[in-house]
């Protein structure tokens, strides 16, 4: 299950501008009226499953209209080289959801976070086009600015706070499980799909953590296959590392500060991933003993003599009650004691 959500802002110092991202993302043919340049992306929208603009109420006409909304965004920023026009959010979505249900997750997501909060998001939703066919992923051009009446107001700082990132990451991987939940949900479903969708759902919830919190979930409901997936799959920041060029660095300035919290957060982690590993063998070890039981259970069963719902009697008990009732009702006669012998033997035997 690949995580992605990626943050960046369109800056003019780096040769970035509204138009050229939204032609991008959205396989659209747009001019920019600013530098007179025409950026054409319209011979790629094979992979375009859907774009859409989520405008606030009320908002004017040209707010729902690509090009003149990204231009009217480049003039507001006036000629200033260094100003920074939109931010972008590539985002990665399930695979294993249908085309509606992904749009549900980025029209939630787009609704939620920015259209009712005043700004303009610019969406679409690209299908996988060569390599990783999972590679469902949406992307989001987003105002700096909110609207204000016909025109935009002054630019919201706490977009850029941490917290604020934070917060649209777990957002959206809350948005991402829902939809398996509501699947799961769905009248028809069997008893096994719901449990594989309920999974799918958990593991999307967390899958904005970092790899030892997610661990630590799925430790924590039992699902063992992706403790470890999630252990296997550290990123090299956080598995445990050697001493490095950096260390040394701070070793030869003196800094012994932040060389006292490099070492520890390196003790945290090789702590963290001694208990994942541990809490994972003990959770191994329980299903190990789980499926031994289950199989004596299986075992037991076959010997042992099923009993009638109704009579609470055995198989073979209920055969011997038959035979007996046989014989009552049909006696042996004399004939058939004396073919028998008197000792009962079938009559003369071989004799040796």
């Amino acid at each position: 299950m690949p995580y992605h959500f990626d943050v960046k802002i369109v800056q003019r110092s780096k040769g970035q501008n509204a138009i050229a991202a939204a032609a991008y993302q959205a396989r659209d043919l747009l001019h920019d009226l600013r530098t007179g340049l025409i950026k054409d992306f319209s011979k790629e929208r094979d992979d375009l499953i859907f774009d859409g603009i989520f405008a606030p109420k009320g908002a004017p006409a040209w707010a729902n209209n690509r090009e003149q909304l990204w231009n009217t965004v480049e003039k507001r920023e006036g000629d200033t080289p260094n100003r920074q026009t939109a931010r972008r959010i590539v985002a990665a979505l399930p695979n294993d959801l249908s085309d509606q249900q992904r749009r549900y997750i980025v029209s939630n997501f787009a609704n939620k976070l920015f259209r009712e909060k005043g700004f303009i998001v610019d969406v679409a939703i690209h299908a996988p086009s060569h390599g990783d066919e999972r590679n469902y992923h949406a992307h989001f051009l987003v105002t700096m600015r909110q609207l204000k009446g016909d025109g935009f107001g002054n630019k919201d700082r706490t977009q850029n706070k941490q917290d604020t990132l934070d917060h649209w990451r777990d957002v959206w991987a809350r948005e991402c499980g829902k939809q398996f939940e509501l699947e799961a949900k769905k009248a028809g479903t069997s008893a096994d799909a719901q449990a594989r969708l309920m999974q799918e759902a958990e593991r999307w919830r967390h899958s904005h953590l970092t790899a030892h919190e997610q661990c630590e979930k799925a430790l924590a409901r039992g699902d063992a296959d992706y403790a470890e997936a999630c252990l296997e799959t550290l990123s090299r920041d956080e598995r445990p590392r050697h001493k490095g060029a950096y260390e040394t660095k701070l070793e030869r300035q003196g800094k012994t500060a932040e060389l006292i919290d490099l070492k520890e957060a390196r003790a945290e982690r090789e702590r963290c991933a001694e208990m994942v590993t541990l809490a994972m063998a003990e959770m191994r070890s329980h299903e190990t003993a789980q499926e031994a039981a289950t199989l004596q259970e299986a075992a037991v069963s076959e010997v042992t003599p099923k009993k009638d719902e109704d009579t609470g009697e055995t198989v073979n008990q209920q055969l011997e009650c038959v035979a007996a009732e046989v014989c009552q009702h049909h006696p042996q006669g004399e004939e058939d004691r004396e073919r028998q012998g008197d000792d009962g033997t079938g009559g003369d035997m071989p004799q040796r």
